[in-house]
């Protein structure tokens, strides 16, 4: 019963901590529901369950447990700590754990050793159709051995049970598989595996020398992995996580346009904040029931930049009786825009100044006609060299730029 309740193995439970090797991931995810009076107090009461010391500075917060993490890392090359997953939001950024809570799918993670891990790494890569003449890799069979060879010598180095802490990050040497879609975005493998289930991988999103975690990224594509010497982030920017969308959208009310809402989160009042480390997007809907006219403008991030875009509903031009709830239409612009967000942040206008430097334009404005209307959606945003994006929507009578009655 105490198993069950606790997720702590019986034979730890009897017999200690010697009784039976358990990885750091197990060890904190014994800890993911346990309340403290002092939030410090969820670090500290770990210290000897990894056998670390550290000074207890009541006041910290959620620095104690980042601290016992580094600690950890200082002494151990378990990359279980590493495996953590948030159980809702979705937090980009520093490679560590905010609190014990983001381990609770840790209870089964198990380190591997090197010979394990090799082989687990060519499986993993090797995956393909064997009786294929040509791989998808674009070789033939025996070149293709020749390479898992190689990667299975490679993944046999010891150098992946190093770790190393500096200001530069946390130095771990890993395998990574670029992102199907973004060069800056990238899957790294771990020297860790639940039962029955392969290795371990994490997304990474690189900012400038070091790695930073992030989530919701396009998986990878097949190819052989990298070895890299990768410096992870380790500590938060609060300045660099977040940028603020202003927005004006008091004239959408002289043409009968009225704000619903927005998805996939509500805000309220006329700026939102998105996170600028890695892909982020909102949509809000405008809708016009007198003339069953609806848009969506989508105010996104991708890859650190910012875009803006502006779609109708489709639905509207042939569905007179029985409008569907705005709701679904935000769902439908959401993923709409979504599957292009890379486009959308490519086509960023730039502008070259006198210094032959890039920047970007002071304004840029995009449209859509609604259908069976005179309308036309407008969307212009300002300046993205400052620290806010200035955004206005606007509903204006059509100049005659569409086609269509």
């Amino acid at each position: 019963m105490l198993e069950r309740i606790t997720r702590i193995l019986r034979e730890v439970l009897k017999d200690g901590m010697a009784a039976k090797r358990v990885s750091v991931g197990q060890i904190m995810s014994w800890a993911a529901d346990r309340k403290t009076t002092r939030v410090e107090d969820r670090a500290y009461s770990l210290l000897g369950l990894f056998g670390v010391n550290m000074p207890m500075l009541y006041g910290e917060g959620k620095k104690a447990f980042q601290r016992l993490q580094l600690e950890i890392i200082r002494v151990s090359n378990d990359h279980s700590i590493f495996a953590w997953k948030p159980r809702s939001e979705t937090r980009p950024g520093s490679v560590l754990a905010d609190d014990p809570s983001d381990f609770w799918n840790c209870s089964r993670a198990r380190k591997v050793e090197s010979d394990e891990f090799a082989n687990k790494l060519v499986k993993y890569v090797g995956n393909v159709d064997l009786g294929s003449p040509r791989s998808i890799f674009g070789i033939n069979r025996g070149a293709r051995r020749r390479k898992l060879a190689a990667l299975r010598d490679t993944a046999l180095s010891h150098q992946h049970c190093t770790f190393s802490v500096s200001n530069a990050g946390i130095q771990v040497w890993l395998p990574i598989l670029p992102s199907r879609e973004s060069p800056c975005h990238f899957e790294a493998v771990l020297a860790c595996t639940y039962p029955g289930e392969g290795l371990v991988t994490i997304d990474l999103v690189s900012s400038g020398s070091s790695f930073e975690r992030s989530f919701r990224i396009t998986r990878t594509r097949k190819t052989y992995p990298e070895f890299k010497m990768l410096y992870f982030a380790h500590y938060q920017d609060v300045n660099e996580m977040h940028r603020d969308f202003a927005l004006d959208d008091r004239n959408t009310s002289h043409c009968g346009f009225a704000r619903c809402g927005t998805f996939p989160r509500e805000f309220t009042g006329d700026s939102v904040t998105l996170t600028s480390l890695t892909d982020d997007l909102i949509v809000i809907v405008y809708a016009n029931d007198d003339t069953r006219s609806r848009f969506a403008v989508g105010l996104g991030y991708y890859l650190g930049k910012g875009w803006v875009h502006v779609i109708h509903d489709e639905s509207t031009a042939t569905q007179e009786m029985n409008w569907a709830p705005w709701s679904d239409f935000a769902k439908e612009a959401c993923q709409r825009m979504w599957n292009v967000r890379a486009e959308l942040a490519q086509a960023m206008p730039t502008y070259s100044g006198a210094d032959n430097k890039e920047h970007h334009c002071d304004t840029f404005i995009k449209h859509a006609h609604l259908p069976r209307s005179i309308w036309d959606a407008r969307v212009v945003w300002g300046r993205w060299d400052t620290d806010n994006f200035n955004v206005m929507v606007d509903v204006e009578q059509c100049p005659g730029c569409c086609s269509g009655p």
